[in-house]
């Protein structure tokens, strides 16, 4: 998981140009009549993201005069998402997060925008970049159009969430009849029980803690083969001892947690080196 800069084109920048690629002037009238409410709300939004106040939003609050919400919607999918005059704002989106990773979940490529807010029900916002988060197919199908409300926590917000800055994730590793098993959880360490909420939601929407658990799986069975049987390195065999491959684990935890604040790849490693279990029963290091 991982926090971007916000875009820097603005709102009225963003919706001009979406507005300009209708050609029928007659079409275009009422999306330019509306260019003054449009850039407020969207001004609404920033402010409304700043305090983290997502609970209070309700979809009328984003109503645009004059331009119904389906019209709305179709100046996203029909102008934006397709037009010349706004590649360049899209292709600065979808290529800010280093090495295209998703933000949402930190690993997977970034192939798709994601409105933050769905553009169903939050028209005033549907060209907004910064309601446009680059995200990969898997996030993206997740989340749909999942929004905050009464009772939903809002997931995290890669322009504006500073949980992406903290050590929140853990791992724990747990034997079974078939191996070890990983859990991704939210730390104990989170006290304050809102945001608590909010990182547990976050997980759970898209679906993280399984998709988690099936990439960890990969890594933890090549970590294990390779310290059962040995690493080799220029035609030699090196074998750890038990506090060795702790402290391997533990390096390459840190190297991973300092790279990505809430990777799952520094869960995984901090889970394996904290295990007796794993290093001396299952992997028999002494």
């Amino acid at each position: 998981m991982i926090r971007l800069d916000r875009p820097a084109t603005t709102a009225k920048d963003a919706y001009d140009k979406a507005v300009a690629s209708i050609r029928d002037s007659s079409a275009r009238k009422p999306y330019a009549s509306a260019s003054v409410a449009v850039i407020r709300l969207c001004s609404d939004y920033d402010e409304t993201a700043r305090i983290g106040m997502w609970a209070g939003l309700t979809s009328v609050l984003f109503e645009v005069p004059g331009v119904t919400d389906t019209e709305m919607v179709d100046l996203y999918d029909k102008r934006f998402r397709r037009s010349v005059r706004t590649k360049e704002i899209r292709n600065a989106i979808l290529n800010a997060p280093s090495r295209k990773r998703c933000p949402y979940c930190g690993e997977g490529c970034v192939s798709e925008l994601d409105h933050y807010l769905p553009k169903t029900r939050f028209s005033a916002i549907t060209v907004y970049p910064a309601n446009l988060v680059p995200a990969c197919h898997e996030c993206n199908c997740a989340k749909l159009d999942y929004s905050p409300e009464n009772g939903k926590p809002a997931v995290l917000h890669p322009y504006f969430d500073r949980a992406f800055d903290l050590h929140w994730l853990v791992a724990s590793l747990n034997p079974s009849d078939e191996g070890p098993i990983l859990e991704f959880a939210v730390s104990q360490k989170v006290a304050d029980p809102a945001l608590r909420v909010r990182l547990e939601t976050h997980l759970d929407v898209f679906k993280l803690r399984d998709r988690f658990r099936v990439w960890a799986s990969r890594l933890l069975d090549k970590e294990s083969q390779q310290l059962i049987n040995g690493y080799s390195r220029k035609r030699t065999t090196l074998r750890f001892t038990a506090s060795e491959a702790q402290n391997h684990f533990l390096d390459l935890a840190h190297l991973e947690s300092d790279r990505v604040a809430n990777s799952w790849e520094g869960a995984t490693y901090q889970a394996m080196a904290e295990s007796d279990w794993y290093i001396k029963d299952y992997l028999r290091l002494i």
